[in-house]
């Protein structure tokens, strides 16, 4: 059984500010070729300061069950409000799950949602992943990659990375995609030095969403349609085909990887990590999926449908979709009131980000069991 291991890929808000869309759209177009690689990012040293907000105490209000049972059957048992602000990325560390809100990073119980612990951290970040004392962050608008202190958020080393897209933490290292370098960034979790995995051809865009088991650090190159698994002790590269092009979460089953195609694909691709080839595609019709989540066997996938309303991107139609990657098919689709967002599974529940109300889920994996029996 594969370790999920702590990583980060927050891509789209239930309402986005034109020039952010404006980004993301030149950032799908360095998918698919055609992007300038000469992006004015400021490069910070290993050891520059970089501004960090004065602390202010933020908290989340408590979870709190709904008022009424959902429509679909599937209720949430826990719903966490934030504010103005949607959630970053859920990162799962124990019996805890850390997110970004707000311009803070957040810590929660994952059995109850309570808040345990923040602190403010660098503008632009928007993912955070943590291991033993040390919480990294980083976010394709911050330009850099920041470490903490835990557990009072003191600021420590700050490396430079340019367009830092995504962030996993395994075999002993931080590592940052960095789309527009063609490379993964490789950090000691400690010291902060750093090296880096050229992926693609230098200066060429591709690697984006990143995912890791206990032999390998995968990551996604969508205009190629593949993904990229590197060898953590040597650093080789190796490529497997898909069918579609991937550029989301991603969890794997038995020895296949399935990513999501994000906002840019409506499908969920199937790598195989044993023969390197392509293990086929879930249509999931109209609706994209941002991550997918191995809930006691069951692979479950959150579908939206966003579009374009007077400048802003708005996500609706939210719903958790039960996969069978054997069929390749959608077993079962559960309309959501509120969801669309990453995915994180600890404390007995599967989390969700609700895109479309702005707030944390968490659903029973019992109850999901039941969903998915029918």
């Amino acid at each position: 059984m594969s370790t999920r291991y702590s990583r980060g890929e927050g891509r789209r808000a239930s309402a986005v500010p034109v020039g952010v869309v404006l980004a993301a759209t030149l950032l799908v177009a360095g998918c698919n070729g055609g992007m300038s690689t000469t992006d004015p990012v400021a490069r910070a040293s290993g050891s520059s300061a970089v501004s960090t907000p004065q602390h202010v105490p933020f908290a989340l209000p408590p979870p709190s069950p709904p008022s009424a049972p959902w429509p679909s059957g599937l209720t949430p048992s826990a719903i966490i409000g934030t504010g103005e602000g949607v959630a970053g990325v859920l990162n799962v560390e124990g019996d805890t799950i850390w997110t970004v809100v707000d311009g803070h990073a957040v810590n929660l119980d994952a059995r109850t949602g309570a808040q345990l612990s923040s602190f403010p951290v660098q503008g632009g970040v928007d993912r955070i992943a943590v291991t033993g004392e040390w919480a990294w962050a980083t976010g394709e608008l911050a330009g850099v990659v920041v470490q903490y202190h835990l557990p009072d958020g003191k600021q420590g080393n700050v490396v430079p990375a340019l367009k830092p897209v995504d962030l996993v933490i395994a075999h002993g290292s931080v590592w940052v995609s960095q789309h527009h370098e063609g490379t993964v960034l490789r950090i000691d979790p400690i010291t902060g030095q750093t090296r880096e995995v050229q992926v693609v051809k230098k200066d060429r865009a591709g690697p984006q969403s990143l995912f890791a088991d206990d032999a390998a650090v995968y990551v996604t190159v969508p205009r190629d349609r593949a993904l990229y698994r590197i060898d953590p002790r040597t650093g080789a590269t190796a490529q497997l085909r898909g069918e579609a092009l991937a550029c989301g979460g991603m969890e794997k089953v038995g020895a296949v990887i399935w990513a999501t195609g994000c906002f840019s694909g409506q499908q969920v691709v199937g790598f195989d990590t044993t023969s390197r080839r392509s293990a086929g595609s879930i249509s999931l019709g109209e609706r994209y999926s941002e991550d997918v989540a191995l809930v006691d066997g069951f692979l479950w996938a959150s579908i939206a449908v966003e579009s374009d309303v007077t400048g802003e991107m708005v996500t609706d139609r939210t719903a958790l979709a039960l996969l069978d990657p054997r069929s390749r098919k959608v077993v079962r689709t559960l309309e959501l009131p509120d969801g669309g967002g990453t995915l994180a599974v600890a404390g007995g529940k599967l989390w969700a980000v609700g895109r479309t109300g702005n707030t944390i889920l968490g659903f029973d994996s019992s109850d999901l069991a039941k969903a998915a029996r029918g």
